[in-house]
């Protein structure tokens, strides 16, 4: 089917050459000019720019290329990506007796490996932000593809930083043995020597680049570190001059692996498990009159709802400490519900990928899991009159659906059985900080750093339950997936991965290497300062206690990060889970401060230079490019950088006719497209854009009265834009005034 398509493109270029050659041909040109043959003209063909692989198309791309230096400079990484004979994509599609330079496979195979490669780097940031990026696709003497990539960052790769990015030493097996196994079957090169003469690096039995590192001027020699040690390749020895360079970051398949041991072994040195532990009893509350677990009990139940993790679980320690003390076997139930919100595919499958990933530890530890369709309201009476159970664990949320779920538990569970809720999410539970809704940051902050050296401590560990029901329940995923009744249309992102796993691997990037920026950095969306944590931070993947523990780790060498990240972290989380909790209308303007309530009225007939739908903003089609490009980070990211998203909330309430309006559109777009969406931090970072929640009043403005006010030009004065809107595209769209 390929070669019919690309022979009938040719008889389309071959019979409308007049059409196509109007413009003038710079090729055809210099080929008269030098030694082109004049007699053959009129029979020449002459491809157009649009045909890959023609002499135009590529000098196009030769000029692209150009522009790249003249505007970027010199690329700051080199890299070759080369085709793998056995992926197992390539080796099961040959026949017998085939090598993979006999399929097209190959090829195809290659191009999304390459893609899925370069999607890796810039998407995922795992170098940092990318300023641009290119590559060639050349074809070995062996008849295997091979990419030459240059790429081009935000930020220069400084001298001290190369070893954090480019190691040429063979990766310690007990450090990391997944790492070593990945180089030693796939990039060391050997064995050679006299025991193997036909290897590529000998000629007349002799290694061939040692005469060329005797004459050169410019070969430097590489210490390796003491600790580098050699490994055995059949037939021969291979020692760290063997080695490839390779990116660990990029290509290992678990480089967590340090990192996860060693919050495991910080688990296990606080306490065996978590009857050993001093549990505080103010993490929990009782909602029921009943108190105790009833001596006829069959089980424990904890209701998990938004901490949807195993370890460092506060709702799962407390829920298995009463197992444990009761002599019960655990069950954990998830309620899934086919609509909740403006939640779209994109928020449900991270959600229900990182249930499936709680489902196996728990299958692990010996504790059931089940996900039950229907609302908690509905579903958690039932399985506890079903299973016996002598208590209910539920986690803690400040919003308004969730609590109606708790109430319906509340009134329908059986009198003899206790509800006691634990607040997991936060470091220091909402009813302990406060009893009340707190005006400011500064009039909580106090509150709850003073409690920190109780409420801060390490977790002891989820262990292996001794009391076990052995009719183990298997979820059924797909009819899950089926069951919902959401927006389908809104994609994935690839760039967060769900999952406590994955969690850790982006916790772990941070401390390593933004932490260092981030009290400098983190008002700039051109830089990759921020922790990215909040996707993993909404649906409970990890805990903000766990982040703050590891970040605290840096604090003799970050302290003013450290400190800024800990303000974020702990203070401001904390308030926003204060206002939801102590105010009903967190949504709405109901549920502004008087003044603000006050100066946005008086405001409200102002006359608005631009007024946009909620189509147009959903679009990204407004004047102002910065904006635009916010909204398509949003869209295509699933997140705006923190800066941004308080400018790209204020100008909603510039561009829209009234502040309810305002409101609702920044509460639908973030809750439609963030993966933080509906948390009590996006509704108070939107109330705070637009209603002025836990900020003062400021100079007198039109349309936004007393509230902050942001605009482009300062901006500009913050960071590039420029930069920012050649990121994600922004255009400006003109619109009537």
């Amino acid at each position: 089917m390929y070669v019919k398509i690309e022979t009938e493109r040719l008889n389309f270029i071959r019979l409308n050459q007049a059409k196509l050659r109007s413009e003038e041909y710079i090729h055809l040109r210099d080929a008269i000019d030098t030694e082109g043959n004049t007699a053959n003209i009129g029979r020449l063909i002459i491809l157009p720019a649009t045909y890959i692989g023609s002499p135009r198309h590529m000098h196009e791309y030769a000029q692209d290329a150009m522009t790249y230096i003249r505007h970027c400079g010199r690329p700051d990484l080199f890299m070759t990506f080369t085709c793998n004979p056995k992926w197992i994509e390539i080796v099961q599609l040959l026949l017998p007796g085939q090598t993979s330079s006999d399929r097209p496979i190959t090829a195809r195979v290659f191009r999304q490996k390459l893609r899925s490669l370069m999607n890796y780097i810039v998407k995922q940031r795992v170098l940092g932000d990318t300023r641009c990026w290119m590559y060639s696709i050349e074809w070995q003497k062996r008849g295997l593809p091979h990419a030459h990539i240059l790429i081009w960052l935000v930020e220069r790769i400084q001298t001290d930083q190369i070893d954090d990015i480019i190691t040429a030493e063979i990766p310690d097996h007990e450090a990391d043995p997944d790492l070593h196994d990945v180089v030693i079957t796939n990039m060391i090169h050997g064995p050679c020597g006299a025991i193997n003469t036909e290897s590529s690096c000998m000629v007349d039995g002799n290694f061939y680049l040692t005469d060329i590192l005797q004459i050169s001027r410019f070969h430097i020699l590489h210490a390796m570190k003491r600790s580098a040690t050699g490994v055995t390749k059949t037939p021969s020895n291979s020692s760290q001059k063997s080695a490839k360079p390779n990116n660990q970051d990029g290509f290992s398949p678990s480089t967590e692996s340090g990192f996860l041991k060693t919050i495991e072994e910080s688990r296990v040195k606080t306490a065996s498990s978590v009857l050993e532990f001093h549990f505080q009893k103010k993490r929990v509350r009782v909602l029921t009159e009943a108190t105790e677990v009833k001596e006829s009990a069959g089980s424990i139940l904890y209701w998990m709802s938004r901490d949807c993790r195993v370890q460092d679980n506060w709702a799962f320690l407390f829920a298995q400490k009463l197992a444990l003390k009761n002599r019960l076997p655990l069950h954990v139930c998830f309620c899934l519900v086919p609509k909740f919100l403006d939640a779209t595919i994109r928020h449900y499958k991270f959600m229900l990928k990182g249930l499936q990933e709680v489902c196996q530890e728990c299958k692990d530890l010996d504790i059931n899991f089940h996900l039950l369709l229907g609302s908690g309201g509905e579903k958690i009476p039932e399985f506890v009159k079903e299973m016996e159970v002598g208590a209910v664990v539920c986690d803690f949320s400040p919003l308004r659906v969730p609590l109606k779920w708790l109430d319906d538990v509340k009134n329908n569970l059986q009198e003899d059985v206790p509800l006691c809720q634990v607040d997991a999410h936060n470091i220091v539970p909402v009813w302990v900080t406060s009893d009340k809704q707190e005006y400011a940051a500064r009039t909580i902050r106090n509150k709850i750093n003073g409690k920190l050296d109780v409420y801060l401590t390490e977790f002891p560990p989820v262990i292996k339950h001794p009391f076990v029901d052995r009719e183990y329940n298997d979820v059924d995923w797909p009819g899950a997936f089926n069951s919902l009744e959401c927006n389908r249309e809104v994609e994935e992102v690839d760039w967060a991965q769900p999952g406590y796993k994955a969690a850790c691997r982006v916790l772990e990037t941070f401390c390593s290497s933004r932490l260092k920026l981030f009290n400098s950095k983190r008002n700039d969306p051109t830089v990759n300062a921020l922790s990215n944590l909040a996707p993993w931070f909404h649906f409970g993947h990890i805990s903000v206690q766990r982040c703050v523990l590891a970040v605290r780790d840096y604090k003799s060498k970050y302290p003013e990060s450290v400190a800024a990240f800990c303000e974020e972290a702990i203070v401001r989380r904390e308030l926003s889970d204060n206002f939801c909790f102590y105010n009903e209308h967190y949504d709405s303007l109901k549920g502004l401060a008087s003044w603000a309530e006050k100066t946005l009225s008086d405001h409200r007939k102002d006359k608005r230079t631009y007024i946009y739908t909620t189509d147009e903003l959903e679009n990204a089609k407004t004047h102002d490019d910065l904006w635009n490009s916010a909204q398509i980070q949003l869209v295509k990211e699933a997140k705006i950088h923190g800066f941004l998203r308080m400018y790209w909330a204020k100008k909603i309430l510039e561009w829209t006719e009234s502040p309810e309006k305002a409101l609702q559109v920044a509460i639908y777009l973030n809750d439609k497209y963030s993966l933080d969406g509906r948390d009590p931090n996006g509704y108070v970072g939107c109330m705070w854009s637009i209603g002025g929640i836990h900020d003062q009043g400021w100079r007198e403005r039109e349309i936004f009265g007393k509230i902050r006010y942001m605009n482009y030009d300062g901006c500009k004065r913050k960071f590039d834009v420029p930069a920012f809107v050649a990121r994600y595209g922004g255009k400006v769209y003109s619109k009537k005034k």
